[in-house]
């Protein structure tokens, strides 16, 4: 009887259920007579392995495995954060070895520039006949020798270079001591050094030597005038005071002092830049040192120093009295040459 059912309702409903849950699909346009059919072919695996491979350079690897290794590859191009910091700061910390001579081979280049303002600079003395030459002296009787920075070409005294200041400092020191002060002591070689103009001509009118500064302005030309025993040899004991006062210049109450001194008379930034505690002026006194020693050999005192200058070295190294008219002959043609 079941079966009897079946068979009369299927026909009826299987029409209608069929196209219920059958899938609904889009209307095909029908193809036109004119239009290329396009025809589409599924690649096999082996081409897509080909493809992968032509990309990759890598045939082996294929899904799962695949994806795997291009993570690895991102990964190794990608440096973690914490490696990357620690590279900046090895960088930050230790700076470009080339970056780092170039600034010391700037700083040098500056220095020399500096220096070569200047031209080559040394020491030039002026010598004076033996004092021994007048005749009888005491051990007291005392010699002197003249001694200016200058330019090697020119001879032209350094501008930074001031005779007189330095006559003012090294007294000024020996006066301390004198009354008791605290001071650091000097060596006393120092000891009534003095600070004088040069004579224009040898021999000549009492007038003082002059030059023109780069403004037009007319500086005497000073030296310093320095005392020694008058029997001592020059050629031990002019060394040996050029390297004392080499130190003596590389002590900062001393720079200080000298900086301190010029800024009394002259406002020139230039100079005063020069002349501080870390100016060039310091660096050239030390490479002067280093230099050979121009020497000015003279036959009276006359030929270098003006007239007040002689009497009185004169009256100190030989104890007399500055009238030049109770002067002995002697004494006359050591000091003007007559």
């Amino acid at each position: 009887m079941f079966h009897l059912i079946i068979s009369f309702v299927c026909p009826i409903f299987f029409p209608w259920f069929s196209k219920i849950m059958s899938p609904k699909r889009k209307s095909q346009t029908a193809i036109k007579p004119d239009e290329p059919v396009k025809k589409v072919h599924l690649l096999k695996n082996e081409n897509l392995n080909t493809k992968r491979k032509d990309c990759f350079g890598d045939e082996d690897n294929a899904g799962e495995e695949f994806n795997f290794s291009i993570k690895l590859k991102n990964n190794d191009s990608i440096p973690k954060k914490k490696y990357a910091l620690q590279e900046l700061s090895d960088k930050d910390q230790k700076p470009d070895q080339a970056e780092f001579s170039s600034l010391e081979l700037n700083q040098l280049l500056q220095e020399k520039s500096k220096l070569s303002l200047h031209g080559s600079v040394c020491w030039k003395t002026f010598l004076f006949p033996k004092i021994t030459q007048i005749g009888s002296i005491s051990n007291k009787s005392l010699s002197y020798f003249g001694l200016d920075l200058v330019e090697e070409e020119t001879e032209r005294t350094v501008w930074t270079h001031k005779a007189s200041v330095w006559k003012d400092i090294i007294q000024s020191i020996f006066e301390l001591a004198k009354r008791g002060k605290a001071c650091q002591s000097i060596n006393k070689m120092f000891s009534g050094l003095l600070a004088c103009p040069l004579r224009a001509v040898p021999n000549g009118p009492n007038e003082p030597e002059v030059f023109r500064s780069a403004k037009g302005q007319n500086i005497q030309h000073w030296i310093m005038l320095i005392p020694m025993p008058a029997d001592i040899d020059t050629s031990e004991y002019i060394p040996l005071f050029i390297s004392e006062f080499t130190s003596l210049s590389k002590k900062a109450y001393i720079r200080t002092a000298y900086h301190y001194q010029v800024s009394n008379t002259s406002k020139h930034p230039g100079l005063l830049n020069q002349i501080d505690t870390n100016g060039t002026y310091w660096n050239i006194i030390d490479k002067a040192c280093h230099s050979d020693v121009i020497t000015q050999h003279n036959n009276s005192l006359s030929e270098v120093l003006l007239n007040s200058t002689i009497k009185e070295v004169i009256s100190i190294g030989l104890g007399v009295n500055k009238d030049t008219s109770i002067w002995s002959d002697s004494i006359q043609h050591y000091a003007f040459g007559v």
